[in-house]
């Protein structure tokens, strides 16, 4: 092979070779710059409670007329501190902060008939009175609520604002007066049981202290009012019966202790 056709050969050689260098390095260039993607960012997303399954009683403060004790006044309502049990609370957990739910309550009230009779002991001094009535004031509320939830790691607030339905029944009372002196009779005064329904608005809160996973400790405290509108039958002199219509206004105060399961 003559000294042209090797330099032939050295220059093919030498080419062929710049181009393998070349072609690995680019591929080195390119794995030297490649970047992975980077794994998308995972978002948690709260998950807390569904719901709320609880009981609770405790006991209940009648407010303004209803517990005024004037005979003369038609709202007065002569009812004593009662007790409320608090049968179903049902709450649904519609996001973090916010809920519905029902509550299915039943107060109670004592009817301070010593507190009638007083009335009319001071205005009538010569006559001794006696007065009783064996039944007591006795509400039962279906409310349906929104909830305002404050979530916490030992504890939950919850607010709640509500309307919803009531049965008022008002107790019969009956009342005898007779002479101080000569002990005759003078006076007999019978006001007949009534029974009543209609719309009751409430407002209260549960503070839910965790005692496990699924277990609430709750204090409730509620405000409940409403008017029961009822016609109320007197019996004046044993023979003498009139019906007066009564709008009576109801409110009261319910404190309460109770367990709640958390759904």
């Amino acid at each position: 092979m003559n000294s042209q056709a090797q330099d032939i050969v050295m220059h093919k050689t030498v080419c062929f070779f710049l181009v393998i260098f070349s072609l690995v390095s680019d591929l080195s260039g390119q794995e030297d710059a490649f970047v992975p993607t980077p794994r998308e960012k995972v978002v948690e997303e709260y998950v807390g409670d569904n719901g709320l399954l609880a009981t609770s009683a405790g006991i209940c403060f009648p407010l303004g007329n209803f517990a005024f004790k004037e005979a003369d006044e038609t709202e007065a309502g002569f009812a004593k501190t009662g007790f409320t049990i608090n049968f179903l609370e049902a709450s649904h957990f519609l996001a973090k902060h916010v809920g519905i739910g029902i509550r299915w309550n039943r107060h109670q009230f004592g009817y301070d008939h010593e507190g009638f009779v007083d009335w009319y002991r001071i205005r009538i001094p010569n006559a001794v009175f006696y007065a009783r009535s064996e039944d007591p004031w006795v509400m039962h509320t279906a409310i349906a609520n929104l909830i305002g939830i404050l979530p916490g790691e030992i504890a939950d607030l919850d607010v709640r604002l509500g309307f919803g339905y009531t049965y008022v029944k008002r107790p019969e009372v009956f009342m005898e007066g007779y002479d101080r002196v000569t002990g005759y009779f003078q006076y007999s005064w019978l006001q007949k049981e009534a029974v009543t329904s209609g719309l009751v608005f409430g407002f209260g809160t549960n503070v839910r202290l965790h005692l496990d996973h699924d277990i609430d400790l709750i204090m409730t405290w509620d405000v409940q009012r409403t008017t029961a509108r009822m016609n109320v039958e007197n019996v004046l002199g044993v023979v003498n019966e009139e019906v007066v219509a009564v709008d009576q206004p109801i409110s009261l105060i319910a404190l309460g202790l109770g367990v709640g399961i958390r759904l």
